[in-house]
């Protein structure tokens, strides 16, 4: 018989967890091998409005929180063999590729396989579905990390002197709260090359929790994070094309990286930047509260046509 977490279950397993732990049970399966969980994002008011984003048809989840949702259903399948004090963390995500976005109102299934262990990583294939379509397929790599090494804090490095202020009118098509850039710090439009700023900060609503003893930034924010660079550097190089192919990273203001991205692939709708695909994206080292990162991305490939259909709010 399949074991079932309920959301107390689930706060034992995933400590680390505030506001994120939008997910209230998961199934498990005998074999301890895949689980699955159902969600309909209207019924957790208390995160719906930072989960989603304005789509054209309506409003519709934020792609990066669908990925979390795959983390979250399959963290239990990582966490029952961990030891006392560690936690199951993303470490990367590939293959991605988002189908028709879901409304808050639509039921979505997360469903997560394991398919091989290395070590103390563990690797997943996932997907999402929504009245029967696949609206999310990945690959998810999920390790074991001591959370006691979280507890120390370096001290924040400096960003570069200057920077222009971004003018945030740009990102109206999400809460301005996860709105991840606050200047740029350099730009090329022949090389299609841009550099940008963000501090992580205390005001931030994903701090509770996500560590308990030293706040991190989340590995999806700083996907997004990217995903915002793209599309800053989209509209200030003048790019017209309805699709567009991005590589990227994140580092510390002393260099040290992040998380990196590659083959980012962005579809333009009416105005607005939407995840298609995405290669993989690597999570390398943590973002404390108070750290400058320097988001960079440089845009490869323009393209003429959509690669899948546009987006509506529900399927």
């Amino acid at each position: 018989m399949p074991t079932l977490l309920s959301r107390t279950d689930l706060e034992v397993i995933l400590p680390h967890r505030g506001i994120n732990l939008f997910i209230d049970e998961v199934k498990v399966s005998p074999d301890k091998l895949s689980s699955s969980s159902r969600l309909r994002l209207r019924d957790v008011p208390s995160c719906t409005k930072l989960l989603t984003r304005n789509g054209p048809s309506g409003t519709i989840w934020y792609e990066p929180f669908m990925a979390e949702l795959l983390a979250l259903t399959g963290a239990p399948l990582v966490s029952r063999d961990l030891p006392p004090g560690h936690v199951a963390a993303f470490g990367m995500l590939s293959r991605v590729k988002f189908g028709t976005m879901p409304s808050p109102d639509d039921e979505v299934l997360a469903e997560v396989t394991v398919q091989r262990k290395r070590d103390q990583t563990t690797f997943f294939k996932a997907r999402l579905e929504n009245h029967g379509v696949v609206i999310l397929e990945a690959e998810v790599a999920s390790s074991v990390v001591d959370l006691a090494v979280f507890a120390f804090r370096p001290p924040a490095p400096a960003l570069p002197d200057g920077g222009t202020p971004i003018c945030m009118s740009s990102f109206g098509w999400k809460d301005s709260r996860l709105r991840l850039l606050d200047c740029i710090l350099s730009e090329d439009a022949v090389a299609l090359r841009l550099s940008a700023g963000f501090t992580f900060t205390a005001c931030h609503p994903f701090v509770q929790g996500h560590f308990p003893t030293a706040p991190l930034m989340m590995g999806v924010l700083q996907w997004a994070a990217m995903v915002d660079a793209v599309w800053l550097a989209y509209t200030r190089f003048g790019c017209d094309s309805s699709t567009i192919l991005a590589n990227g990273s994140v580092k510390r203001g002393d260099g040290t990286l992040v998380a990196e991205i590659k083959d980012l692939l962005i579809e333009i709708i009416d105005g607005a930047p939407y995840i298609r695909e995405t290669k993989r994206v690597i999570f390398r080292e943590p973002v404390y509260l108070t750290n400058r990162v320097i988001v960079e991305v440089t845009l490869c490939v323009a393209a003429a046509q959509p690669v899948v259909p546009a987006l509506a709010g529900s399927a």
